[in-house]
């Protein structure tokens, strides 16, 4: 038997509550995290492995635990080459670094403009260096999400190929090789899910804003952990009073009970699949609907979106092609 440790805020067999997520931010502050994660215990999950979470506790004072009791130490990551992660890098290279096991990160990216300067650097580049070789010593290569991340650490001085490969999310495996859109037949009164995203420019949420009252039989699923707090407790708000975005318990979307924050990964594809439609400005929104089957839209904001549309060959539009005018019928009629 193999002992796999996975960093993870919650295991497929949890059954955790609201109350113990928010009390444990058991989803990493965003609930699109347990995607990922989910795919790689599925890929994981086979007859000779016991795989065990984290539960984000990475403290490098539990080396030694980790070296006795695990063979394996799978690193699924997100967007993690940013600047408020670097804490966090550098305590997974103090851990990395008395590890004697080895380790494997996966589907780790960089977080940057939408369209990134590369040459220009990062104020973080010299942690992803010493966080990427402390892997490399236990690893033979790095898993990244995209081309602009590859790039980014061949800059850095990583061998492409060697040290490192583009492999895309790992959430998009979560069911095989073979992904398979099922055809619908998207009207007005079809079920369509939405998702958001308050860091997009405001031509983009004044586009999405619309599509919801174009297409009135939505359902808006949020992720962030303060959204989740706002959907079980009824407060506090994420934001002031917003036309174009759902931020208080007194706004339309969540006085009509147009709003779905999900626990799990599977009452979320559950509940995607019985859409017609989903579109969007979260990454993991529309990825959820992909590996559930359900038809996509995907309005990239910055460069990690971007790669990962495009590797993975996601139905997208870009921001710069969205108008005052353009409606969601249209890109529908267009993808």
């Amino acid at each position: 038997m193999q002992n796999i440790l996975i960093r993870s805020g919650m295991s497929p067999f949890d059954t955790f509550d609201a109350p113990h997520i928010l009390v444990n931010n058991s989803i990493g502050g965003n609930v699109g995290n347990l995607v990922y994660a989910y795919s790689v215990f599925r890929t994981l999950m086979t007859e000779g492995t016991n795989l065990t979470p984290d539960y984000y506790d990475y403290d490098p004072k539990h080396a030694g635990e980790i070296n006795e009791k695990y063979d394996l130490y799978v690193i699924p990551l997100a967007d993690a080459f940013r600047e408020e992660f670097v804490p966090s890098l550098r305590k997974y290279t103090k851990l990395i670094k008395k590890l004697t096991i080895p380790v494997v990160v996966i589907g780790v990216g960089l977080r940057a403009p939408f369209e990134p300067k590369l040459n220009e650097g990062f104020p973080f580049d010299k942690d992803v260096k010493a966080f990427v070789s402390a892997v490399l010593e236990k690893s033979g290569m790095i898993g990244v999400r995209g081309e602009i991340t590859s790039k980014y650490l061949s800059g850095l001085g990583f061998r492409e190929g060697i040290d490192h490969t583009v492999i895309g999310c790992p959430s998009m495996y979560a069911f095989g090789r073979e992904l398979n859109i099922r055809e619908t037949n998207i009207t007005r009164e079809s079920m369509v899910t939405v998702n958001s995203s308050r860091l997009s420019p405001k031509h983009v949420l004044d586009f999405i804003s619309r599509s919801m009252k174009e297409y009135p039989n939505h359902y808006f699923i949020p992720q962030w952990m303060k959204e989740m707090k706002l959907v079980y407790a009824g407060f506090p708000s994420i934001a002031e009073s917003s036309n174009n975005y759902p931020s208080k318990i007194s706004d339309p979307t969540y006085i009509n009970n147009r709003v779905r924050f999900f626990l799990n990964v599977p009452t979320w594809l559950d509940f995607i699949r019985q859409a017609d439609l989903s579109f969007g400005a979260r990454l993991h929104g529309n990825i959820a609907a992909t590996i559930a089957g359900t038809p996509s839209i995907l309005i990239p904001k910055d460069a990690r979106m971007r790669e990962l549309a495009e590797y993975h060959q996601l139905t997208h539009v870009m921001a710069n092609d969205l108008s005052d005018d353009t409606t969601l019928t249209e890109l529908i009629e267009k993808s």
